[in-house]
């Protein structure tokens, strides 16, 4: 169209090329420590002291054969992986008893049992550490994967997030599973767990 012009502002220019500028600056800052990391995993052993540092790579891989080969990685990669599968599916199984019995059972003592565990969130890991490692030496389960997966079993965060997601769930459908003759059991596996919400 006559009388428009599609050209960048030039005032606006000089702005926009120093926050590049700056931007680039700050990734160029936070990227080194890596570049660093790898540099020195390719540098021989021989030279690993050399002063001053050469900040090209030398492209040496010996070190990660020599790593490889003196660390059983795969055993470490295994029992890393079944500590995790283990933690997650106990946790998901002990936040979902436990928010659903918080968000739809009716037991005395309820609201205290419900602020007892959301005030857990409040005392620090650290001072756990002693009772931890009493608890689990009278028990046996040091050097075993009891200690790594058990302990971290059930999370505060957890059973809140769920107890809140299944107060969302309507009075009336619970009321109505029962009426049916719907156990609690059946009533958290077949509606509670698949409940996504109202239909929009």
């Amino acid at each position: 169209m006559p009388g428009v012009t599609t050209a960048f502002p030039q005032r606006r220019l000089l702005p926009v090329a120093a926050r590049y500028v700056a931007l680039g600056c700050v990734a160029v800052i936070f990227a080194f420590p890596f570049y660093w990391v790898l540099l020195t995993s390719l540098v021989p052993s021989d030279h690993v002291f050399d002063f001053p540092p050469s900040l090209l790579p030398r492209w040496d891989f010996a070190n990660y054969s020599a790593a490889w080969q003196g660390t059983p990685w795969l055993n470490y990669f295994l029992n890393t992986g079944f500590i995790a599968v283990s933690t997650t599916l106990l946790v998901l199984a002990t936040s979902t008893l436990a928010g659903f019995c918080l968000a739809t059972m009716r037991f005395r003592g309820k609201n205290v049992v419900t602020i007892l565990i959301f005030l857990s969130l409040i005392m620090p890991a650290i001072v756990l550490i002693i009772p931890d490692y009493v608890l689990a030496n009278s028990l046996g389960w040091l050097n075993t994967y009891w200690v790594q997966i058990v302990p971290w079993g059930a999370s505060t965060f957890g059973i809140f997030l769920l107890r809140q997601a299944f107060l969302g769930l309507p009075a009336e459908l619970y009321d109505a599973a029962r009426i049916d003759g719907c156990s609690r059991r059946l009533f958290l596996w077949a509606i509670g767990c698949r409940w996504s919400g109202p239909p929009s």
